[in-house]
């Protein structure tokens, strides 16, 4: 008979005839650990559907990389587009500026942004989330888009006048300018350019002279916007040392740090829930122990190496969390992947949709191999120490009261 078989025929019989309280608290502790694993991977899935549609939404409006020649003037235009390295999907000239529009008595800054509306793929997310018209609508000149809810709020719709307001400088002063556009179309891209973006024409900048009011320079987008700052340091080394390079991070930096710190925060306080159910376990692996001194004591009178109690008390208590754990990941695993039928469901019962108020049409969830292994290997560490300490005190004590007392 081999050690795999004499670990486990021991082990079964420590369980026998268990006291039920500790049966019960093991109960307790699986249901507890499941409970907590699965909640954990649901909320950290959920997290990271927000993150990427967050990603998805903003960063597919935004410049990634703003490349700005000295001064940022229109009158110092690049011939050509600056070398880039292979992480840049694409280089096209760009504007970016500041403007203000009137919202209901109030002023509401916007980014005025200015795309080559003859170049196709200008503004690829905006092309795509068109309420109204179309980025090529701009080509006429004269025209702007703006996000939906942003119209809505203005109470104009394709067609109508849009009157925005730049800034120029003017010696050591500034001038305020009324420019006069008309509403080529609507977007919404579900992020906060919907209410904080307008774009018009590359061309119009030039001809309407408000190129002071922002700069010019190259519009980069990279194949992972994530990894802005090592592309910069590139950039940095090839282009000439008076050029000025914006990065996405200057402006939402903030932003996504923010969405990332909730997230931990958000898994740290899940965790524990697992840390509970898991030293729960504690208590019903000492009950266990107390009410087998008699059998720990023959045992170790018929010759069983410390070691092998210790691996049986052990084995006894993790192959509960290996279950526990197996099954809270794979029902969170189910939950996540079905997480916008699950919320559509809710809704239904609580009577109004907890999406109420937001851009999105259902909850969002992405389940990342990573974070399964992270939860898995902190709900199993925990439990290891858990079931670790009374395994240790089983074989810590001396055998022979406790065969007296059989």
């Amino acid at each position: 008979m081999n050690g795999a078989n004499v670990l486990w025929m021991a082990g079964r019989y420590l369980a026998s005839r268990r006291n039920p309280h500790a049966a019960f608290i093991n109960w307790a502790s699986f249901a507890g650990l499941t409970a907590g694993v699965v909640l954990l991977t649901v909320v950290a899935s959920v997290m990271n559907g927000f993150d990427r549609e967050l990603r998805t939404r903003l960063l597919g409006v935004v410049p990634h990389v703003l490349a700005v020649p000295p001064g940022g003037a229109w009158d110092t235009r690049p011939a050509a587009p600056p070398a880039t390295p292979p992480e840049v999907l694409s280089s096209r000239r760009f504007f970016a500026g500041s403007a203000v529009v009137g919202v209901r008595g109030s002023v509401q800054p916007l980014l005025l942004y200015g795309v080559d509306a003859t170049v196709p793929g200008g503004l690829g997310l905006v092309a795509r989330r068109m309420i109204e018209g179309s980025v090529d609508d701009l080509s006429r000149g004269g025209g702007v888009l703006l996000g939906a809810p942003l119209a809505r709020l203005l109470g104009v719709a394709a067609g109508d006048p849009v009157v925005l307001v730049v800034t120029l400088p003017r010696g050591s002063t500034i001038e305020p300018r009324v420019e006069r556009f008309t509403l080529r179309g609507t977007f919404e891209v579900g992020a906060q350019p919907d209410y904080s973006l307008a774009v018009i024409e590359l061309g119009d900048v030039q001809a309407r002279g408000i190129g002071a009011a922002g700069a010019s320079g190259w519009r980069m987008q990279l194949a992972d916007p994530m990894r802005v700052g090592a592309v910069a340091r590139t950039l940095r080394d090839d282009l000439p040392a008076d050029w000025d390079l914006r990065l996405w991070t200057d402006r939402y930096g903030d932003l996504f740090r923010a969405v990332r710190l909730e997230k931990t925060l958000m898994f740290v306080f899940l965790a524990l829930v697992i840390a509970i159910a898991a030293f729960n376990m504690v208590s019903g692996q000492t009950m266990l122990v107390n009410d087998k001194r008699a059998d720990i004591a023959m045992l170790e009178t018929m010759g069983a190496p410390t070691r092998f109690l210790v691996q049986v008390f052990v084995v006894q208590g993790f192959a509960v969390a290996v279950v526990g754990v197996a099954a809270g990941l794979a029902a969170g695993v189910l939950l996540a992947w079905n997480a916008g039928p699950v919320a559509g469901a809710l809704s239904g019962l609580l009577g109004g949709s907890i999406l109420d108020g937001t851009p999105y049409d259902e909850l969002p969830a992405e389940v990342l191999g990573s974070d399964l292994a992270v939860i898995a290997a902190l709900s199993l560490g925990l439990c290891f120490l858990a079931v670790l300490r009374p395994a240790l005190k089983a074989v810590a004590e001396n055998p022979a009261p406790a065969l007296h007392a059989a």
